[in-house]
């Protein structure tokens, strides 16, 4: 329910959406109206922008246009008695008082319950580029990123997958030249001319940093053929072990090499599988850790210990754009001072003073209520 897109204005370049509204059908409603609505999580499919919202999601686009918060104007939300609030506005612009409205986007259902929401579009872009760039190995695609990543390139989207994430690629059936050991997925947009310069430099560019093979999509439809593997990765994943536990952390795009080192070293030393994927042009990548016995547990753990520590020490971020939940709470103060967790709390307290929605989310508090 609550699934309706109420309004496109296509004079102002906003919609009027309900939380249901699920990401992939706004994308194409505004696209047919010659907008673009830019967030555009893996799972657009399935998810809902009332999650998107509560979580801050973001994805591929994210490196050239940022993340859900950037695009909401407004929401109508409830508080916990059940009393409606108004946030925002319908403008472009607008500095009135604070900034509840980007206080509740990334909030978690902690807060406040979203039952409308106005959204900012962008014009859509003339053309869009895809390429498909195959490196020898992790290594080589990592020290590219940088590369790619300059003011003349700025590609919207730089995706790196490393050998074994290849893998499951290729055992899902996808035809992919076993001599890589990591892949970028990369795309540019704008207009016409500029956008096919763009591609062809960006190619270039990644031949030079040490590529073999350099695919650039033919057509809209082979285009989407190199998207839809990426999307359907966490699901190809999952069929490699027993267990799976998914991590996304993002570091300064600097730091990358060293984490990547780090969890090679950390796959070494616990003797588990280690499998990384993700947002490389903005630093944010997937961590999955895999094992089949209940007892590599405790290494699982350990491991999963360390990648935190790692990531803090790099000067990066405990949470992309999937949110803190319940298994990230205890290492929030790896990252943040215990005034600022206070104050945070109190905040939520003044929002939900019983504390009843989301409980434990975020900050391990319990659930007070029950």
């Amino acid at each position: 329910g609550m699934n309706r897109i109420k309004d496109i204005d296509r004079r102002e370049g906003i919609a009027i959406v309900e939380p249901g509204v699920v990401l992939g059908d706004l994308h194409a409603e505004v696209e047919r109206e010659g907008w673009f609505y830019p967030p555009d999580p893996n799972s657009l499919k399935n998810c809902a922008l009332g999650g998107n919202i509560a979580e801050n999601s973001s994805g591929p686009r994210a490196l050239k246009y940022g993340p859900t918060r950037d695009y909401v104007l407004g929401l109508e939300t409830l508080l916990i008695g059940g009393e409606p609030l108004r946030v925002g506005r319908r403008t472009r612009k607008g500095v009135t008082g604070y900034d509840v409205t980007s206080l509740l986007v990334g909030s978690e259902g902690t807060l406040a319950v979203f039952v409308e929401a106005t959204l900012k579009l962008v014009p859509k872009p003339q053309a869009v580029s895809t390429l498909l760039a195959l490196f020898p190995s992790l290594d080589a695609a990592a020290a590219s990123v940088l590369t790619l990543i300059a003011p003349s390139l700025m590609p919207r989207c730089l995706e790196l997958l490393d050998g074994t994430t290849l893998q499951a690629l290729r055992d899902a059936g996808n035809p992919i030249d076993p001599r890589a050991g990591a892949m970028l997925l990369i795309e540019v947009d704008g207009p016409e001319h500029v956008t096919e310069e763009h591609s062809q430099r960006v190619g270039a560019a990644c031949e030079r940093a040490g590529a073999f093979e350099v695919q650039v999509a033919a057509n809209p439809a082979q285009r989407d053929r190199l998207w839809a593997a990426r999307r359907e990765m966490s699901y190809a994943v999952k069929k490699l072990s027993r267990h799976k536990l998914a991590h996304d952390i993002v570091v300064p795009r600097v730091a990358i090499a060293a984490l990547l080192a780090h969890l090679t070293e950390s796959s070494e030393r616990e003797t588990i599988e280690i499998l990384r994927y993700g947002h490389a042009g903005d630093g944010a990548l997937h961590v999955n850790f895999l094992w089949d016995l209940d007892e590599q547990l405790p290494n699982v753990s350990r491991a999963e210990d360390a990648l935190f520590q790692k990531v803090v020490q790099l000067g990066g971020t405990l949470t992309a754009e999937h949110g803190v939940g319940l298994l990230k709470s205890k290492y929030l103060p790896l990252e943040q001072s215990a005034r600022l967790i206070q104050l945070q709390t109190n905040l939520k307290k003044v929002f939900d003073p019983k504390c009843l929605l989301n409980p434990g989310k975020i900050f391990p508090t319990g659930h007070t209520a029950c």
